[in-house]
């Protein structure tokens, strides 16, 4: 009977171990983040909700420029683009980057994600006017963690993108790629 329970605390207490172990290879609890991305800065809020999945909060805002030989609009134009968005990340890489002995801090792992907001119209522009677009991206990412405050980011999905003035559907392909610096 004796043994019966020392073994039965044993496997407890293994058990235990191990899900302490998990607790310490998850992702981080939430983050606030600052970032510059390739034409564009922006302040991100990632919360933690479930053990390997996160959502984030997303302010933008980002630069365009180009060149138009339309009648209207010829010439070169740019614009300053307020985007507001929400992304659900799953990571899926964080126990195998632990175990193999790689770095996980700041959330540092490969993900898949669904991102859904708003690119309103532009703030300010010359010669150029976007309508509104209401957008949905699923993409497949990476973050790694540049030192105990910074982290590098990059995501490549599909666009598919709504606007609400011209009533059609668009869609293209979407990279995101930037660095953040981390305040919690």
């Amino acid at each position: 009977m004796r043994t019966l329970r020392l073994a039965s605390i044993a496997i407890l207490l293994s058990f235990n171990l191990k899900a302490q172990d998990k607790q310490e290879t998850t992702i981080k609890k939430d983050q606030i983040k600052a970032g510059i991305v390739v034409l564009g800065a922006g302040l991100n809020y990632e919360k933690k909700i479930f053990p390997q999945t996160t959502l984030n909060l997303n302010a933008e805002l980002s630069y365009g420029f180009g060149r138009s030989n339309l009648n209207s609009t010829s010439g070169t134009y740019y614009a300053l683009t307020p985007i507001l968005s929400v992304e659900g990340r799953q990571y899926y890489n964080t126990f195998k980057r632990s175990r193999k002995g790689k770095r996980i801090n700041n959330n540092s792992g490969s993900f898949w994600a669904i991102a859904t907001g708003i690119k309103t119209s532009p703030l300010t522009s010359n010669k150029y006017y976007e309508s509104p677009v209401i957008f949905w991206i699923p993409s497949w990412g990476i973050q790694r963690s540049l030192g105990n405050k910074f982290t590098f980011s990059t995501q490549l999905g599909w666009a598919f993108k709504y606007s609400t003035i011209e009533k059609e559907w668009a869609s293209s392909p979407n990279i995101r790629i930037g660095i953040y610096y981390i305040f919690m």
